[in-house]
């Protein structure tokens, strides 16, 4: 699985988000062209400026044994 880490200016601060399969982020869009064209188009459609975006892979995390 992977995210797209968003991160977003609205003045006058920036935020950063994840969209994961479990929001808008689904599998089609895990090459980083696609994901930086869904940020963007994400980025216009809420009213902020994109600064940054990429996937990044979510790692699994064993319990501690």
């Amino acid at each position: 699985m992977a995210a797209i880490r968003v991160e977003e200016l609205i003045a006058p601060r920036s935020r950063v988000y994840w969209i994961t399969a479990d929001g808008e982020f689904v599998a089609s869009r895990e090459t980083q062209a696609e994901a930086l064209r869904f940020a963007r188009s994400y980025a216009d459609r809420t009213g902020g400026e994109l600064i940054s975006a990429a996937i990044i892979p979510l790692c699994r995390r064993g319990s501690a044994a």
